[in-house]
């Protein structure tokens, strides 16, 4: 064979298994990272939906069995430098049939390897998509737990109380207005009570030795339900 010829191929050969390699490191580097992330998430007590963790090791095997294809890419690159080295550097010279096998042979491994390549890129994506989907979940879980954490004073109760007030249409005015004052206590171990009053003077209509009552709530602490006393049945009305 040409020694320039021989020299060429080498050349080929040597730049295709360093691209090859070089990829492969890489996929395995992002596979690792990815793991690493999944599994830290998994640290978070805020992760209490079994689907969603039953994912999270879902996306984790998934990870690791691309891996292990990744692995067997390098497998399948050293059987087709043998097929190569077979056909240029053996002794005895291959007959047609063996040349068109060892050609099929190294075709299917390419084929193998390229598929194991497209599985990693889909998997890989999966796993992103997963971690996003999670991150959500663990914002969202989050922002719940805040809204709905136990009250501990009675600022709280009345922040959560114009919040609720406002947001649900109850009376936009008593929770705007200037004109209006609150009164809360705490009455006992389990609720607040928040009286809503006008307020008279200072820029506020009315008798300024007055405060008309206009309603009364009450919040409970800790999963901050609100009632709201109903004048003419003497009774609570539950609101939320």
């Amino acid at each position: 064979m040409d020694k320039k010829f021989e020299g060429d191929i080498e050349k080929a050969v040597q730049v295709v298994r360093e691209a090859s390699y070089g990829l492969w490191q890489s996929l395995l580097a992002i596979n690792s990272i990815l793991i690493t992330i999944i599994v830290g998430l998994l640290s978070f007590k805020n992760i209490q939906n079994t689907y969603i963790v039953n994912l999270m090791f879902s996306g984790v095997l998934l990870l690791i069995i691309s891996s292990a294809l990744i692995i067997h890419n390098y497998i399948l690159l050293r059987a087709v430098y043998k097929i190569i080295y077979n056909f240029f550097y053996k002794s005895e010279v291959p007959s047609e049939e063996e040349r068109k096998a060892n050609i099929r042979t190294a075709g299917d491994y390419h084929v193998q390897s390229d598929r194991n390549e497209k599985i990693t890129f889909c998997t890989q994506l999966a796993a992103v998509l997963l971690i996003i989907f999670i991150v959500y979940s663990l914002i969202n879980n989050s922002l719940h737990d805040t809204k709905n954490e136990k009250l501990s004073n009675t600022d709280q109760a009345e922040e959560y109380l114009k919040e609720y007030i406002v947001k649900n249409n109850v009376n936009e005015y008593w929770a705007t207005s200037e004109c209006i004052v609150y009164w809360s206590e705490d009455i006992n171990e389990d609720y607040f009570q928040v009286e809503i009053h006008e307020k008279h003077g200072e820029n506020c209509p009315g008798d300024p030795n007055t405060e008309p009552l206009l309603a009364i709530f009450k919040i409970k602490k800790d999963n901050r339900m609100i009632e709201r006393y109903d004048i003419l049945s003497d009774k609570w009305e539950e609101l939320r």
